[in-house]
């Protein structure tokens, strides 16, 4: 035999000892491997081939999204007698060229994952001939453009034959895929991409990048904010300048907790997502919520009786101010031990706010015991030698300091029903962020509240000129602050008795407003149906929610508007536990209530209306020009 006869019967056995369910081929810079999960095939089973891309060292190819720069891979399986589809792909990595582009490759390598179908009319004896086409630029510091075709045949028998390597390269591939996959919603608000992904909230990563499968999505070297709470994972991202988002898309997060796959739609509503730039802000607004809290009317007579016995039994100005600084204590301490509360509750997947103890009736029973003891004190019709009631009254110069720690600690429980102005927006905010901006937004809502009596107690003589001499008007005063403590008790028993008796459909005055039970179905048909809609997330602990319910809300001119303007009507009661509700204020950026948000028809994106309302300011934010 000669030389050359020799070399092609080489060459023919080298084919026939090449298995039937793998194929590969080497290009300038990359090998790809088309590989067949069986050697051989039935007429019914459904079976899976991988495609393998492997560059050179120093050399990648690129993603579905390149990122800045780059052109993406494109991998195409077919079949003349089976359909294909791809079903997974391997996870990219993230690369950053000059700290400025920003690129989504792969340098190593990287599988496709497809499922085939073989059609129905296949029989034993035919062949499935399974091609692969490939696409790629392969760079390193030049690129190449490349394309590759390969193709397998794959015989059917009677019964299925598994090759021998595909549980081991399998495997392989697995550990490149999305580790989890998930549905989220988005929305687009001041040039940002805000995400809340509910089925991701346990994942806690402490790095995370966002990488669209849609190029020229997002600005891909701006970083990515997020935070996890209440089980939901949030995260935004600067959009380019005037891109077109699409209702869905699918993106990959690349987090040190492991890389997920996600399918993102438009949210009903917004989802809201504050960004960082607004901690002074919002620090800002807790402080003066923390100060406006002490007016809500079950605060303001006990706080204002207790500074009335501090500035009229001043022994020294010394003893007062130590006074004024331990109940400044115990105020801080009761605030940031509620924020330790609600930041363990929430990152145990409870879907809980502010007020979150007023959805219990055992707490809300407690509460009216408390106020209809404090009330009595105030008539004079008991005298509680206990340490603990006696701190809510005079000062006890013996034990002043344990006395006004106690009186902070008292006052922060008094008035957990409350949420004053601004308080919503901040506490709302802090949930969204990490611990290092959640607990000062606690800590300026704490300093806020506990800042009157504090100041008081520091500059007595000055605050002391501002009042008459003492005298009977004390007494008298004290007695007409009772009333307040039991109106709130009247309402705090009303609150208990909505709690504990099963709802049941109130009868409509005439002339009233027709409220609708809020669902985010209901909202999401309205908004479908391009019909303004106003919402009035509250609770009946809620005194901001009632005082607005009855001075602006129950008005002729919000009546007049809502017929005018055809505005449905949807009320969210926040009384009792409920999960939707809770989620829904999470997804306007809240975890507490009063909130009142505004679809005029026309802009999907909604409008916050204050926490304080009035008719002039409904008639602002509802009225068409």
């Amino acid at each position: 035999m000669s030389l050359k006869y020799f070399f092609i019967a080489l060459f023919s056995i080298s084919l026939l000892a090449t298995p039937a369910y793998a194929k590969e081929s080497y290009y300038t810079h990359t090998q790809v491997d088309l590989i067949s999960q069986y050697e051989a095939v039935d007429s019914q089973t459904p079976f899976k081939v991988l495609v393998k891309i492997r560059p050179q060292a120093g050399w990648h190819i690129y993603w579905n999204n390149p990122g800045d720069t780059g052109t993406s891979t494109k991998v195409l399986v077919d079949s003349d007698l089976a359909t294909a589809q791809l079903k997974e792909q391997s996870v990219p990595k993230h690369f950053h060229l000059h700290k400025m582009i920003t690129q989504y490759a792969y340098d190593k390598k990287a599988y496709w994952l497809f499922s085939v179908i073989p059609n129905q009319d296949l029989k034993i004896g035919d062949t499935l001939h399974i091609t692969a086409d490939a696409a790629w630029l392969a760079c390193r510091e030049e690129c190449v453009e490349e394309t590759l075709t390969l193709s397998l045949d794959v015989p059917v028998e009677d019964s299925v034959i598994i090759s021998d390597d595909w549980k081991s390269e399998y495997t392989n591939a697995q550990a490149t895929f999305p580790q989890q996959y998930a549905t989220g919603s988005f929305s687009v608000r001041h040039g940002k991409l805000q995400i809340q992904i509910p089925d991701l909230g346990n994942i806690s990563p402490s790095s995370l990048k966002l990488i669209p499968f849609e190029k020229g999505l997002i600005i891909n070297n701006m970083p990515n904010n997020f935070n996890v709470t209440d089980n939901n994972l949030f995260i935004d991202a600067s959009l380019q300048k005037d891109v077109s988002v699409p209702s869905q898309f699918k993106a990959i997060i690349l987090s040190n907790a492991g890389n997920f796959e996600v399918l993102l739609k438009e949210a009903e509503y917004a989802v809201s997502f504050p960004s960082s730039n607004s901690f002074i802000l919002m620090l800002l607004m807790a402080f003066v919520g923390g100060i406006i809290l002490n007016l809500m009317p079950c605060i303001f007579p006990i706080l204002f009786i207790k500074s009335l016995n501090l500035l009229n039994n001043i022994h020294s100005h010394r003893g007062v101010a130590v006074e004024a600084l331990f109940y400044f204590v115990g105020v801080v301490i009761s605030f940031m031990i509620i924020a330790m509360i609600l930041w363990v509750l929430r990152l145990g997947g409870a879907m809980i706010g502010w007020g979150f103890q007023l959805q219990s009736p055992i707490f809300v029973a407690f509460l009216w015991l408390l106020f209809f003891i404090i009330g009595l004190m105030f008539l004079g019709l008991i005298h509680f030698h206990m340490p603990f009631f006696n701190r809510l009254g005079a000062v006890s110069l013996k034990k002043q300091k344990l006395n006004s720690f106690f009186t902070g600690l008292l006052s922060v429980l008094i008035a957990s029903p409350c949420s004053a102005p601004f308080m919503g927006s901040a506490i709302g905010y802090s949930m969204t962020q990490p611990p290092y901006i959640y607990f000062p937004i606690f800590l300026a809502l704490a300093i806020g509240y506990a800042l009157p009596f504090t100041l008081i107690g520091l500059f007595p003589d000055t605050f002391a000129k501002m009042l008459p001499r003492p005298g009977k008007w004390m007494v008298v005063l004290k007695k007409l602050f009772a009333i307040p403590v039991f109106v709130t008790c009247l309402w705090l028993g009303w609150v208990f008795y909505n709690q504990v008796t099963p709802a049941t459909p109130a009868w409509q005055e005439p002339d009233s407003l027709a409220w609708e039970t809020f669902s985010p179905e209901k909202l999401s048909s309205l908004q479908q149906q391009n019909r303004p809609v106003f919402i009035d997330f509250t609770a009946k602990w809620c005194l901001t929610c009632l005082v607005n319910e009855k001075t602006a809300l129950s008005s002729k001119a919000f009546k007049r508007l809502v017929n005018e303007q055809n505005i449905t009507l949807l009320k969210a009661d926040w009384t009792s536990k409920d999960t939707y509700i809770t989620s829904a204020l999470a997804q306007y950026g809240r975890n507490s209530v009063p909130l009142y948000v505004y679809y005029d028809g026309m802009n999907p994106q909604p409008t916050i209306l204050p926490q304080l309302l009035t008719v002039h300011l409904l008639k602002q934010y509802l009225q068409k020009d």
